[in-house]
């Protein structure tokens, strides 16, 4: 058995012992050093503390230690290069104080560690991170990632005992998880102003409420988030998921957002809601409506809402919904070819607030209507009225999350908030309100995939010429011919084109 013995020992027994038990890089780091024995005797020393600080036992080598089924099986790899196994021969006692706090989450805290601006922090302030270990225990590794955001770090290596107060005292308050996403984007912000998101975090008490202020870009200004925290803490509140909260406030474009802090009336928008029958609408429904109101008004909010069914208001232009609120009155006077947009009332990870610029590209050559439904039957009934008033649809793109087999309008409706292969007949009864070779263009993932799938399905029933993305994708642009007509579809990915049901992959020859 390999026994950590700090007795003196020959520096023939030096080598023998760390190329029988320790990876090259190490035993490298050690044999080439000034003092080898006074290197070995200090890493014996620290692999000590750890075995004994992650209840793990010497078995032989490391290799044993390795394959034991712990938070730190993988420890030891983490000092397999020059760097960390000098950093640990420098600071073996904090490190085993950091496996001792972070427990099962050795490895992960170890890891992080690795990377180049922990490491620098962590030579110069050893003490403040094992102070920060021990307080965030198995969130070690959430901890030290806080610290790979260049901004705080930067602050933490001039100021690193008032920022590990301030860490310290929000993670023994609230959590590393909550205070990890509010510091992440805010850097040093966070320790300038810890009254105020102290303030803030006890006002939330529900940490999935708040991590929407950390993850994206609505913490865009030190100065607005210090300004209008109460309205961060109004949308916090809100119901439904905190991701789609999230992903509504970050879509606002940069010339709206302190006007919509300042001004966003949530009262007079669910008043509003109310009064058109939307039965307990999510935090990111509100918002929404928020920003129509305030950008077009309550009238024409209104408006778009009862004909178009549009209640997802960021996702577009001003320009495309003005278009689309005369259109009410305008109908069938426009000699340009119907594009009907056809977008879900479910996103889960915001993919469809970034359309605006691509359906801009489009109003040259086409006539949009935008609709959204939360239906297959509310999809059929905006077909058929679509057609009906602005005449038979040249083009038709269906924006909703997918899968091989069906798209998703809204989760909400379980089997009917789906458009799939089951609703064939349904789908093939629309045909009358295309025009002879309508193009399709699915903004769902999976659906233009090998087999029976959405994409291959609608083609073949709408006689369509389909474009559709083979695995999860966005359309990164639309191709267009001088006079815009739409000649091709580029994805994120590989994607398939359907010739009348034929699929051929993009980039085939014929």
């Amino acid at each position: 058995m390999f026994v950590f013995q700090l007795a003196s020992i020959t520096v023939d027994k030096v080598k023998e012992l760390v190329n029988s038990h320790c990876p090259d890089a190490v035993a490298k780091a050690i044999l080439e050093s000034k003092n080898p024995q006074e290197k070995i005797n200090a890493v014996k020393k620290a692999l000590e503390q750890i075995v004994k600080a992650s209840n793990l036992e010497s078995r032989g080598s490391w290799i044993s230690w390795r394959a034991k089924k712990s938070g730190s099986e993988r420890v030891l790899e983490w000092l397999a290069r020059d760097d960390y196994a000098k950093l640990f021969v420098r600071h073996p006692g904090e490190l085993a104080e950091i496996s001792k706090a972070a427990g099962g989450g050795t490895q992960d805290a170890f890891e992080t560690l690795s990377d180049k601006t922990v490491m620098r922090l962590f030579d110069g302030h050893a003490k403040e991170f094992v102070e920060i270990a021990n307080v965030a225990t198995s969130y070690t590794r959430s901890a030290f990632e806080v610290f790979l955001n260049i901004r705080f770090a930067e602050y933490f290596d001039k100021e690193s005992k008032k920022a590990t107060e301030a860490l310290v005292g929000s993670f023994n308050a609230f959590g590393i998880e909550m205070t990890r996403s509010l510091i992440i984007h805010v850097g040093n912000f966070f320790v300038d102003h810890h009254d105020i998101l102290m303030k803030m975090l006890s006002e939330v008490k529900t940490k999935a409420k708040f991590r929407f202020l950390g993850e994206q870009l609505v913490v865009w200004s030190s100065e607005l988030f210090a300004k209008y925290n109460e309205k961060f803490i109004q949308t916090a509140n809100m119901g439904g998921d905190y991701k789609k909260i999230e992903h509504a406030l970050s879509a606002i474009p940069d010339r709206d957002r302190e006007t919509f802090l300042s001004g966003a009336n949530f009262e007079e928008t669910r008043k509003l809601m109310k009064e058109l029958k939307i039965a307990t609408p999510t935090g990111d429904e509100v918002i929404n409506f928020t920003y129509g109101i305030m950008k077009l008004g309550k009238k024409k909010v209104t408006e778009l809402y009862k004909n178009f069914g549009i209640g997802y208001f960021i996702r577009y232009s001003d320009k495309l919904l003005d278009e689309m609120y005369n259109r009410i009155e305008d109908k069938q006077t426009s000699e340009k070819p119907v594009l009907l947009v056809a977008h879900n009332k479910d996103d889960k990870n915001g993919a469809f607030y970034h359309d605006s610029e691509k359906l801009e590209t489009l109003t040259k050559y086409y006539r949009i209507v935008v609709v959204e439904v939360s239906t297959e039957d509310a999809f059929y009934d905006s077909v058929a009225g679509v057609a009906r008033d602005y005449g038979q649809i040249d083009t038709m793109i269906i924006g909703g999350h997918g899968a091989i087999d069906s798209i998703l309008l809204d989760g909400r409706h379980g089997e009917k908030g789906n458009l799939d292969l089951t609703d064939k007949q349904e789908l093939s009864k629309l045909r009358k309100y295309f025009v002879d070779d309508p193009t399709m263009i699915l903004e769902s993932c999976f659906t233009g995939a090998k087999g029976d799938s959405m994409g291959e399905m609608m083609s073949d029933v709408w006689n369509a010429h389909l474009f559709a993305p083979e695995i999860e994708a966005a359309v990164k642009r639309y191709i267009l011919q001088e006079d815009g007509k739409i000649l091709s579809v580029e994805y994120t990915v590989m994607s398939t084109e359907y010739l009348k049901w034929i699929p051929r992959k993009k980039g085939d020859d014929g």
